[in-house]
Formats: C-alpha cells, structure tokens, sequence
C-alpha cells in the first residue's frame, strides 16, 4: 500500500467513525437492506459509502439521499456526499432528509430529545422501528468531534465519496 492509499484509508476510516459516533447511521436498516439486495459486508459503513450509495441503500430510513440532495441544493453544488454533510452539519441546520419527516418538528414533539441531548435518528428507531410509517417529525444527533481531519480532508473524502457513489 504506498502513502497515498494509507493516507485515504485513514481519512475513510476516520469517516466512517465519525458516521458510527454520530448514532445517525442505522446498521440493522441498511443490512436488511442489503440482505434483500443479496449481499453481505463486515462493515456497513464503509459499504454504504463505497457502494451502497451507488445502489441506492440508505443508511437511515429517515434519510433518503436523492431527496436531501434535491431539497439541498447546497449540498449538491459543492459536490459534497449528501449523507456525510448530514452527520457533520445538516442535522444542526434541520436539514429535510426524506419526504415527511422534520428534525425540527420531531424535536418540538419531543422536547426529552433537547433535555438530553439524544440523537434524533436514533431516538426514532428505538421508539419506532424499523418497519413502522414515518412520523413527521425531526430530532438532531449529538454533536460529534472530529477525528483530526481539516475541512480540506473532509471534502477531499466527500468528493472521492461523490466519485464513487451515486451522488
């Protein structure tokens, strides 16, 4: 593996902890939906943003990637991987992430998410699962430090995500 490589696997792999910290990203979601896709991974993460994403699997059913670009257009000009934006600044901006859904309306609804600080997505799926309608309503997850990573290395990831995916 020479330097370059190292130095991208490590940005990859700060990612994705970043993503796992952030409690946004919902593993027994998008391994059922692979599994009706007919694959497997080891690492869900890593596998939505190397190729779940082109796929089109979500990482949340909250989150809708085609959706938060098309009411993001921010998001998408910049070329920045919908879903890592998510995790590091939509969740804070409210930021729709699937037709009738709203962060700031599920916060208003749960004002427990705002005394404790629980994350939204996650909050959701415990209280609802993964197989019942979308409320509408909205929570944000925990703020999240990052993992030694600049802006620049962050949107040299998100833009080789944007490469490799969907986006």
């Amino acid at each position: 593996m020479n330097t370059n490589q190292t130095t991208e696997n490590k940005k990859l792999q700060a990612i994705i902890q970043l993503i796992e910290n952030s409690g946004s990203f919902d593993k027994k979601y998008y391994t059922y939906q692979l599994k009706k896709a007919g694959k497997k991974t080891k690492n869900p993460v890593e596998h939505y943003l190397l190729e779940g994403c082109k796929i089109g699997l979500e990482p949340h059913p909250c989150f809708v990637t085609d959706f938060y670009f098309e009411h993001n257009k921010d998001v998408q000009e910049v070329n920045a991987h919908p879903f890592i934006h998510f995790v590091m600044y939509g969740y804070k901006e409210n930021r729709l992430t699937r037709e009738g859904f709203s962060l700031s309306r599920y916060r208003e609804q749960r004002p427990e998410i705002e005394k404790t600080g629980a994350n939204p997505f996650k909050h959701f799926t415990k209280k609802y699962g993964q197989h019942q309608p979308v409320p509408n309503l909205v929570e944000a997850p925990q703020q999240i430090k990052l993992p030694q990573l600049s802006a620049t290395d962050i949107k040299s990831l998100s833009e080789q995500a944007v490469q490799l995916g969907k986006v």
